[in-house]
This record gives structure tokens, C-alpha cells and sequence, in this order.
């Protein structure tokens, strides 16, 4: 998709008229009459530039803007009327919104063209004017104009000024405000936090005592787990020599009935004997 097109005004293109023709040297005006007052016969030029250096020959260039090709076509239609101010400069300037309309009006051999340059941040000129090295002597009506005008300019520039640094300071101390309510805000969180520790503290303090204490709380935690794990360890051995204890008692347990069998044996040998050793000696008796 194609970028749309910038949709220029006459103040856009008076505002590159002005960066094109730097102040340090130029003197440029707005909307300039002919003469002074509402003669019929007057015309304007929506921009005026003065060279103000001698070495560029104090030359005068006058300049009208066109932001739609049917306003152009009007203008070319009747150069007369351009003429009227154009008289009195050295150069005469075209100042289109779009180059292409060049091709769409015959453009007097003597005017120039400026268009604004790929970016829209300066103008181009594609069409040189003719330099009228002798144009008409400016005269009391028209330097009235000039005169009247650039005070209209001063002044309203020292108006903007005025209200730019109105708005600074407004803007300032509004800033200002912004910060102290954020300070302030900031304080009251800060506050907050500080109550929440105090808090926290206090329910330390009944759980475990004293604050400086907690070392000791911790070493005895620390013993108590230690004993807890000893504990764990001596149950887990005594578990297992309770095993082998039962295992033994098992064993021992299976074992019984063949040692009963070889005491009665035992026993029944012995009473054998008694009775054979009781009858010898009633024998010898005898």
C-alpha cells in the first residue's frame, strides 16, 4: 500500500518559504498588499522575501502559494493580476503542493516553481525565474504595506512568545504540583511499609520473645532437629535389631523341639543306668 499523500496548507508551505530563506539574512513576510488600505487596484503576494545583504543585491522575491490545481489554474488564467506586486521584485515564485500540477497550466516563461523536497522538510526549485534586473522602484503605498505588516508580524510573534512562556511556566508549575503529589504519595507509601515491619516485629516479639534473642531461638531449633534426626536414626536401628532378635527367637524356637527329644533320651539313658547300678549293688548285698 502506497503512503497517502500529505495534505499541504498555504502555512505549511509559508513555513518552508521561511527555513529556505534563513533569517540571518532575509527579511520574510506574510501575506503582503500592493499598497495600504482597500484600493482596488492593490494585489497581494502571500509571501515576500528580502535579501537584506548588499553582496545579493537587495533583491525582492515574491511568492504565491497554490494548494489545489483549480486555485493554480485561476492564477494562471489572469497573470495580470500577479503582476501587480510582481512589478516591484526581482523574482516571481510559484509555490505548489504537488510538482505534478506543472503539467496540467502553461507557467509564464519569467515565474518560477518551488515544490516541497522527498521528506516535505525544505522546497526544491524545479523552474528558475527570470531575474528582472531593473523591476519597478518600491513606493510610498507599498512600503506603507511592508511596514504595516512586519509590525502585524512582530507583534504577533511577540504574542506567541509571550503565550509560549505563559504556557512553560503554566506547564512548570503544573510539574511542579505533579511532583509534590507524587512525593507525597510516595511518603505515604513509605509510611505503610514502615508501619507493616513495626508489625511484623511486634508478632516476632510475641512468638519468639525478645528480638535479639532469635539467635538463640534458632540455635535450640536447630539442636531440637538434630535430636529429632538422632532420634530417627536410633529408631531406624532399633527396628532393625528387633528384627534380628525375632528372627533368632524364630530360630531357636525350631531348634526346641529336637533338643526336648534328645533330653528325654537323656533322661531315660540316665534312669537306665540307676536302675542297673541299683540292682548290682543289691546283688553284692546278697
Amino acid at each position: 500500500m502506497s503512503k497517502p499523500t500529505k495534505k499541504w496548507t498555504e502555512q505549511d508551505l509559508f513555513e518552508l518559504i521561511r527555513a529556505h530563506y534563513p533569517e540571518s539574512r532575509y527579511a520574510v513576510l506574510s501575506q503582503v498588499q500592493s499598497a495600504s488600505g482597500f484600493n482596488d487596484g492593490t494585489s497581494t503576494a502571500d509571501a515576500v522575501v528580502m535579501d537584506c545583504w548588499p553582496s545579493g543585491g537587495l533583491a525582492m522575491y515574491g511568492f504565491e502559494i497554490k494548494c489545489s490545481l483549480a486555485d493554480l489554474k485561476k492564477e494562471i488564467s489572469n497573470p495580470y493580476k500577479a503582476e501587480r506586486f510582481a512589478q516591484y521584485c526581482n523574482y516571481w515564485y510559484l509555490v505548489l503542493a504537488e510538482r505534478k500540477w506543472m503539467d496540467k497550466v502553461a507557467i509564464p516563461e519569467d515565474w518560477g516553481v518551488m515544490v516541497p523536497a522527498r521528506g516535505g522538510k525544505s522546497l526544491e526549485q524545479v523552474k528558475t525565474p527570470i531575474n528582472r534586473e531593473y523591476p519597478k522602484d518600491i513606493n510610498r503605498p507599498l512600503l506603507a504595506s511592508i511596514l504595516r505588516n512586519a509590525m502585524r508580524q512582530e507583534s504577533f510573534e511577540a504574542r506567541m512568545k509571550q503565550e509560549y512562556e505563559r504556557g512553560r511556566l503554566a506547564g512548570m508549575d503544573s510539574e511542579r504540583q505533579s511532583l509534590e503529589q507524587e512525593r507525597e504519595h510516595l511518603d505515604a507509601v513509605k509510611e505503610k511499609a514502615y508501619a507493616a515491619e513495626r508489625e511484623y516485629w511486634q508478632k516476632i516479639h510475641l512468638l519468639f520473645g525478645n528480638p535479639k534473642d532469635l539467635n538463640e531461638q534458632a540455635r535450640r531449633v536447630e539442636l531440637l532437629a538434630a535430636i529429632l534426626s538422632d532420634s530417627d536414626r536410633l529408631l531406624f536401628g532399633l527396628k532393625s535389631n528387633t528384627r534380628n532378635m525375632a528372627d533368632d527367637l524364630e530360630s531357636l524356637y525350631n531348634l526346641l523341639p529336637g533338643w526336648i527329644g534328645r533330653i528325654r533320651e537323656t533322661v531315660e539313658q540316665v534312669k537306665i543306668f540307676e536302675d542297673a547300678v541299683r540292682r548290682g549293688k543289691t546283688h553284692d548285698m546278697r
